[in-house]
């Protein structure tokens, strides 16, 4: 079999020894389909007796998107099987809404009879058993998205369907003989389009629907009918496969009646199954099959009390990424407020001046940061009533009184993700995270969906603050020759992207120098993000035809002027890759100043801005200006933790020293940092002249250490500064 999903077992099994499988085969083009088979198990029930398929059903489909899943036997004998809308995104064909196809529907088949020419027979109390061709007899209840989980309560016979959304909404409902769900009329409860609707068509409403700031990926599981815990008899349990939340519903007549969540997988939720206990069991995607103890929990009973806190800075409100943790171990976050997650599966939100959130009675533990320059805080509510928080946020460095302030040049504020956020959004975030310039990328989604480009005035967006800029600039994306950020521009640089199969640009053409040759003539700095990922032969790959953000054509456009800079650091580079590659160009005589462009995406979970960073020396007042010509200049330093500074005969970086002949320069690097390092280098032409390792004692509070040697320098050379230490929670892209 290939690509199996589900496998059922006849209700006589031990008996006839019959189960089913559903699988995925080819077309006669390169899509899968559906598959249906029924198998034979041999006499002791443990083996299959590997005898002949036979192929009870198949539902074809022209792409490679939402097969459904399940297959499963009603309490009434007959087999059930959620399909799939086929695809493609966004259901543009209607296929939930038309009866005369198979997707999108949950099927109902008798299997152990056949008629009509089929495998299978109709059940006589199909919905459409006696409908007119083309109407598919086999749907039983239709307007579904991707129902890949659904299952039977055993003691009220409904079914229960856990069905993936679209773009804003995961929905479970209880499905009935001859109803149609809604998709793609409706998104949950939202309408969705009106494209497919049916004059005088009744749609039935889920009876839960979650937004995708909870999870993006609902599997379906069980009503618990088990003995060993009381307080969730006929209680819905299921969760999300992205996000491993688990949660528990009650309802009457499908009206909802209480939600709650009761704890998250250690793996991506694939399914959920029944011990003969009833007791139910989770199948984690990584493959390990998981036991739900429900022992210790209440399902009626969660007492919560109202936590207020108050945020300040030098007596002054201000922002922070927050993480809230229960006395459950489960995250929790002021309503209405997007929770998101890191790489690390972190929870946070982030807060401004202050903020009331509802948690457990009993102990909670929260922790505040406010980005590199700042020392976290931990605090803990340990009380039997509301209870209220100062929490005073401390820098253990001030950079910008030394004329040093940070910047990332790579952060998205729309990608069509699942949290709503606004520019005063990406302020907090700024102010939280301690970033000073914020390039807000705009660039296309998938294919030619291009937002924000209004935005782009090459100025700092009114909702700047005098201490932090948001600027609208530009991510140029070739599938090519790489990817590129604008600073400064004054409006979008056209096209926007290229190589995008199915697109107005799906062309390689033009290169990336003419979208580069125009920003610079808007006065724009220009680097290039990612410019190498893990595992990419160096320094590309032998196929350049294959699509790659890598960037393939730095070389050349920094040679003719129009390329700055290079993101040395980024969530989606391998930084030693990158550095290496910045290494080579130098020693062509390339200067290319070291920058950061993290990738983030504000209207998604991601790890936050700024968690790497370039800074830069500016002359004069922080400005847009004065910050971007200390970039185009080389007066930077790269960092996710540590304040690595480099001075040699008295010069800093970016900066040019004309010795008259071969001779010695004084070198001297001091390294401050509140996360831990332990190995300071100078670099010198791409190698490690110098290589001091720093004792791991007292790695508690503010670090430091100094280097100052005397170099020998026989040519033209460049000389750099590499910090480097263990892995640490406080950093990210470590």
């Amino acid at each position: 079999f290939e690509g199996v999903a589900c496998v059922a077992f006849h209700p006589r099994f031990p008996e006839n020894r019959k189960y089913y499988v559903k699988y995925h085969v080819r077309n006669q083009g390169s899509h899968f389909s559906p598959v249906i088979v029924e198998r034979q198990a041999t006499p002791d029930l443990l083996h299959d007796a590997g005898v002949p398929s036979r192929r009870v059903l198949q539902i074809h489909q022209n792409t490679d998107l939402h097969w459904g899943g399940m297959i499963a036997f009603g309490p009434d004998g007959y087999l059930y099987i959620g399909a799939g809308d086929a695809g493609p995104q966004e259901d543009p064909e209607g296929h939930g809404q038309d009866l005369k196809v198979l997707n999108g529907s949950i099927l109902r088949i008798d299997v152990d009879r056949q008629d009509g020419g089929r495998p299978y027979a109709i059940p006589e109390l199909n919905p459409f058993r006696y409908a007119a061709p083309p109407i598919r007899p086999e749907i039983w209840a239709s307007g579904f998205r991707n129902p890949w989980r659904f299952s039977f309560d055993p003691a009220t016979g409904d079914l229960w369907v856990a069905d993936i959304g679209q773009n804003l909404f995961e929905e479970v409902s209880i499905a009935r003989a001859g109803e149609n769900h809604g998709w793609n009329v409706y998104e949950g409860f939202m309408k969705f389009s009106e494209q497919h609707r049916r004059d005088g068509e009744k749609y039935t409403p889920p009876v839960f629907s979650y937004r995708r700031e909870y999870g993006v990926s609902v599997t379906g599981g069980y009503v618990y009918r088990g003995r060993r815990n009381p307080s969730y008899q006929g209680a819905y349990l299921f969760g999300d496969f992205e996000s491993k939340r688990l949660w528990a519903l009650t309802q009457a007549d499908r009206q909802l009646i209480k939600v709650r969540q009761i704890g998250e997988s250690p793996q991506r939720i694939a399914s959920f199954g029944l011990d003969h206990d009833g007791e139910l069991l989770l199948v984690g995607y990584e493959g390990t099959i998981y036991r739900l103890e429900l022992d210790g929990s209440d399902f009626h009973t969660v007492p919560m009390l109202q936590a207020r806190v108050n945020l300040l800075r030098n007596g002054l409100p201000a922002a922070a990424r927050v993480s809230i943790t229960g006395r459950d171990d489960l995250p929790y976050a002021p309503d209405a407020v997007p929770l998101r997650k890191t790489a690390a599966g972190e929870s946070y939100f982030y807060a401004d001046r202050v903020f009331e959130a509802k948690v457990p009675r009993g102990r909670s533990r929260l922790t505040f940061h406010g980005g590199l320059e700042t020392i976290p805080q931990a605090a803990v509510i340990d009380a039997g009533a509301d209870t209220e928080l100062t929490v005073r946020l401390q820098s253990w460095i001030d950079l910008a009184e030394r004329g040093w302030y940070s910047g990332d040049s790579h952060v998205h504020l729309h990608t069509g993700g699942p949290i709503s956020v606004t520019v005063a959004d990406a302020l907090v975030a700024a102010s939280a995270e301690g970033v000073n310039f914020v390039n807000l990328c705009v660039s296309n989604v998938e294919g030619d969906d291009i937002r924000d480009s209004e935005l782009i005035t090459g100025k700092p967006h009114p909702a700047s603050t005098d201490r932090h800029l948001l600027v609208f600039g530009e991510e140029m994306r070739s599938m090519i020759y790489g990817h590129m950020q604008f600073f400064g521009i004054t409006k979008l640089v056209e096209p926007q992207y290229t190589g995008f199969d199915n697109t107005p640009f799906s062309v390689d053409f033009p290169a990336n120098y003419q979208m580069a040759a125009e920003a610079v003539r808007q006065g724009a700095v220009v680097t290039y993000a990612h410019p190498m990922f893990t595992g990419q032969p160096f320094p590309f790959d032998d196929d350049l035809a294959r699509p790659n953000g890598a960037a393939r054509e730095l070389p050349i456009d920094a040679i003719l002027g129009v390329a700055h800079a290079v993101d040395i650091m980024s969530y989606n580079s391998d930084e030693p890759l990158s550095t290496e590659l910045w290494y080579k160009l130098l020693n062509c005589g390339i200067k290319l100043a070291a920058c950061v462009g993290t990738d983030a995406l504000l209207d998604r979970s991601t790890d936050p801005p700024g968690g790497d960073r370039v800074y830069v020396k500016i002359a004069g007042p922080f400005s847009m200006e004065s910050w971007l010509a200390g970039l185009k200049s080389g007066r930077t330093f790269v960092t996710n933790g540590p304040v690595p500074l480099l001075e040699v005969n008295g010069q800093g970086a970016g900066e040019t020293i004309r010795l008259p002949s071969a001779g010695k320069v004084q070198v001297a690097a001091t390294v401050e940092s509140y996360v831990p390092f332990d190995q300071v280098e100078l670099i010198v032409n791409g190698e490690v002249v110098v290589h001091t390792a720093v004792p791991a004692e007292g790695t508690s509070g503010v670090k430091l250490a100094r280097v100052a040697v005397e170099l020998p320098i026989e040519r033209s050379s460049w000389i750099a500064l590499r910090v480097r230490g263990p892995a640490d929670r406080q950093v990210f892209d470590g």
